[in-house]
């Protein structure tokens, strides 16, 4: 399915009914409002492996109406349309693209200015979007609303706790942020795909509530930090996370199943090992992959991981171990991988006899 590809379909139909809508040819804007507004009111029958090919033609589909333009007139959409582009993407959680429309048309209607806050608080961009609502309050003092969406801006990066970590020399479209609740229908949306529990050993997360409660537990662990992945054109696209006992780290990353084999994975990883290294002082780091699971291997080794000449023991002897670091002797290597495990309150163990 590729980017040009649009929808048909779109007559209004009952719920009961209801049949996502097949992307083929480009429409008209009438025919987008149709497709949109039957999609935003079937929300949740709408399916997570179809998200990515909407957003891609919803995105063609704007760059194609900014290149029929005239040079220097502001883009045109009809009201209507950009309320439900809006509704969309705020529903699939695309704050990339709701920026990239919500941008030039704030510079005329100011009453885009909570949404574009927001949508660039999700990113990352705090600052941007702080910006934009002091100056919509400074211009209209007696708009309440606009204050209540600075507080509640305010009480989210209260909420956050620690700042994003980025680094350009090492990623140009990728920054780390810390997992938080607000991510939930981002996280939700990547992670449909079975692999990912099973790969990473982390649960199927049935309801909202179990992730709730997972990332509780989560933010409570001292030695564990995760963060989401944030790519600057797609926003949420995965999850990294890493343990931390002294000197020594252990990580793990998953990448949405849209966004794999580019390489965003190795990116966000790397980011992670600079992290631990500026403000943990970790000096090596392990890792775990399963011996099925060849780009998670080649992704290690680009990384400059090297696996180790043992695996985990049974039951987990299909799981590979990976180290980066200084060199040293196997044993060296085997005693600090077991003493990580302990001090993680892990039950996986070296198949060596230390």
């Amino acid at each position: 399915m590729t980017a040009a590809m649009f929808i048909e379909n779109v007559n209004p139909i009952e719920k009961a009914e209801y049949k996502q809508p097949k992307l083929v040819i480009p429409w008209d804007e009438q025919q987008w409002q149709t497709a949109l507004a039957q999609l935003c009111n079937n929300i949740e029958q709408f399916q997570p492996e179809q998200r990515f090919q909407w957003l891609q033609a919803l995105w063609r589909y704007i760059e194609t109406k900014r290149e029929e333009r005239v040079e220097g007139e502001q883009l045109h959409l009809l009201k209507k349309t950009l309320a439900l582009i809006i509704r969309f993407t705020t529903l699939l959680c695309d704050w990339p693209l709701q920026i990239y429309i919500l941008e030039p048309q704030h510079d005329m209607q100011p009453i885009y200015t909570t949404e574009l806050a927001y949508a660039y608080w999700k990113i990352g961009q705090w600052q941007r979007a702080f910006e934009l609502l002091t100056r919509q309050m400074l211009l209209s003092p007696n708009d309440h609303y606009i204050y209540q969406s600075y507080q509640r801006l305010n009480e989210l990066s209260e909420d956050q706790g620690m700042p994003n970590f980025e680094r350009v020399e090492l990623s140009e479209c990728i920054a780390l942020a810390p997992l938080s609740y607000h991510h939930k229908d981002e996280f939700f949306w990547q992670y449909f795909d079975p692999q990912i529990s099973q790969l990473c050993c982390l649960p199927t997360f049935d309801e909202y509530y179990t992730w709730s409660d997972w990332l509780i537990r989560q933010q409570g662990l001292a030695d564990q930090t995760t963060f989401a992945v944030m790519h600057q054109y797609w926003g949420f696209i995965g999850v990294v996370s890493l343990v931390v006992q002294g000197h020594v780290g252990f990580f793990y990353y998953w990448i949405g199943e849209d966004f794999r084999g580019q390489g965003f994975g190795g990116e966000a990883a790397s980011l992670l090992l600079a992290y631990g290294a500026e403000y943990h002082q970790i000096d090596c780091y392990y890792a775990k992959v399963f011996e099925h699971n060849i780009p998670s291997q080649k992704a290690m080794k680009k990384m400059g991981f090297q696996r180790l000449p043992f695996n985990a023991a049974p039951p987990n002897e299909t799981e590979q171990l990976y180290y980066y670091g200084r060199n040293k002797l196997v044993r060296e290597n085997a005693l600090e991988c077991q003493q990580l495990f302990n001090d993680m309150g892990s039950n996986t163990n070296v198949d060596m006899v230390l």
